[in-house]
């Protein structure tokens, strides 16, 4: 422990046999500064939640599992599914797929302005129509992206703070109001808060195969 509390004493981390031990150790004695050590050397976002779940380290287990829900699907390996079992990925990929839908939903149904602003000159079909452009050309591409998606609040930063041609600021603004009043993006949250549900659930117990 003496390398835990003086870090100039060792230049190189422990192999990964000694962070799991430092890990076990640190959460029988309740030594804080031991399992936040381990955690922290371990670059491996599977074994992480792996370890995290087995000796319940709550917050480590909603960051790993968002950073691997926010991970494109086909560069999860089966190293990632040995570490964390069939019942684990299930979950991830699950969520992934929730998220997917619905991301897929309201990148394909249109969101239409549903008042037009008194102070607005412009006609309404034409903000109607240049709002539309934004939705399909803009939003849909950012939100529906391959490899970096914005998440919900990055799309609502984007309607907020960004002009859009043809539409008055007054018209925009009534929209993304519409937006946050109804929790269109806010949906994304629930999904992923139930999935974290699940996960909790084998708190405590050693993941993997």
């Amino acid at each position: 422990m003496v390398k835990l509390k003086h870090p100039s004493y060792s230049s190189d981390p422990p192999p990964l046999e000694g962070l799991v031990s430092i890990l076990e150790l640190g959460t029988f004695l309740q030594i804080d500064v031991a399992r936040t050590f381990a955690i922290q050397a371990l670059s491996n976002t599977s074994l992480n939640l792996s370890l995290a779940l087995r000796f319940q380290i709550s917050n480590w287990i909603g960051s790993a599992y968002k950073e691997l829900v926010a991970t494109p699907a086909h560069r999860l390996s089966l190293e990632d599914v040995s570490l964390l079992g069939l019942a684990i990925m299930h979950i991830i990929h699950s969520t992934q797929s929730e998220i997917r839908h619905l991301r897929l939903v309201l990148a394909y149904n249109l969101l239409k302005m549903e008042k037009h602003d008194a102070s607005c000159k412009r006609p309404p079909l034409g903000c109607q129509a240049s709002w539309e452009a934004a939705w399909w050309d803009g939003f849909a591409r950012h939100y529906l992206h391959p490899d970096l998606p914005c998440t919900p609040l990055e799309a609502l930063t984007k309607f907020t703070s960004t002009n859009i041609v043809g539409v008055t600021t007054a018209c925009r603004l009534q929209a993304v109001e519409f937006i946050r009043d109804h929790g269109v993006f806010d949906r994304e949250y629930g999904i992923l808060e139930e999935g974290l549900k699940l996960l909790k659930k084998f708190e405590g117990t050693v993941v993997g195969v």
